[in-house]
């Protein structure tokens, strides 16, 4: 099922089959997947990028980002982006930090969670880890919502059990 909240949010048991649907609905030739390393190891990220390049896409990845990313890691991800010969990408995360300081749309995103939990896959927020300062920077930004996001519990099951058990603890206390 779809359904849109700002963004579209589709549901549904094989939906990154999609991908190349939603990217093409953005106009998207030349797509950059970044992810984690174990995602990739998963066999996740390359399933996305062959649903993405049987569409006649191109794809880059980049998977150097860890958990609770930093703005060194999104600086590296920025450079990687640029690098692919995306459109435009600029300025340091820092210099968003606050309420209301994106100057106005980003490049068009497409959240794909592998886990569940937090949402925020649908929210305008974004939390940074900033080891200069060894303090987590937020972002909120109404630009920030993804154009799209694909929810594939299929995406879940491929996790071990206690990671999924862990994201179902953190589903619940969400909804509290």
């Amino acid at each position: 099922f779809e359904f849109f909240i700002p963004q579209n949010i589709i549901v549904g048991a094989g939906t990154l089959v999609r991908l190349p649907e939603c990217a093409q609905k953005l106009g998207g030739t030349h797509a950059m997947l970044l992810s984690g390393p174990t995602l990739r190891k998963m066999g996740i990220v390359d399933k996305a990028a062959q649903y993405l390049e049987d569409a006649g896409m191109k794809v880059d990845i980049f998977t150097e980002i860890e958990a609770n990313p930093s703005v060194t890691t999104v600086e590296k991800a920025t450079t990687a982006f640029k690098e692919a010969g995306a459109d435009f990408i600029g300025g340091s995360i820092t210099e968003y930090e606050g309420a209301h300081k994106v100057p106005g749309k980003i490049i068009p995103l497409i959240a794909i969670p592998t886990t569940a939990g937090t949402g925020s896959e649908v929210t305008a927020f974004s939390v940074i880890t900033d080891h200069s300062r060894d303090y987590k920077l937020t972002v909120f930004s109404y630009e920030l919502f993804p154009s799209y996001a694909i929810l594939d519990p299929e995406l879940l099951t491929s996790a071990p059990a206690s990671v999924a058990a862990a994201c179902g603890i953190d589903a619940f206390i969400h909804a509290e």
